[in-house]
C-alpha cells in the first residue's frame, strides 16, 4: 500500500544490462513489474518511484485510459510511514 513494490521494481532496473534498459524506459520496466504483482496497476506508484514529486491521477470511467500528470508547485510534505502490522491485500 505504500508503493514499495514499485520502488523495488524501479531499483531493480538498475541491475539490468544498459542495452536492455534502453529497449524500454525505467518507468516502463517498473510498470511491467507492477503489472505482474498487481494485475492492473494505475501507473502512479511506479511513476512517483521513478520521477519523484506529487502526481495527479484520473481514471477515465468510459475507457481504460488513465491520466497521470505532475502537480507543479506542490509544497513539500513531511510524511510518517507506519507499519500497522495488519495484513492487507493491496
Amino acid at each position: 500500500g505504500g508503493g514499495d513494490a514499485a520502488a523495488v521494481g524501479a531499483g531493480l532496473v538498475g541491475v539490468v544490462p544498459p542495452q536492455r534498459v534502453l529497449e524500454g524506459s525505467v518507468n516502463g520496466w517498473a510498470f511491467a513489474g507492477e503489472t505482474i504483482i498487481h494485475g492492473e496497476p494505475s501507473g502512479l506508484d511506479n511513476t512517483v518511484s521513478c520521477f519523484g514529486g506529487a502526481l495527479s491521477y484520473v481514471k477515465q470511467t468510459t475507457t481504460t485510459d488513465k491520466r497521470v500528470a505532475p502537480l507543479r508547485a506542490f509544497p513539500p510534505l513531511q510524511v510518517l510511514l507506519v507499519n500497522t502490522k495488519v495484513p492487507k491485500n493491496t
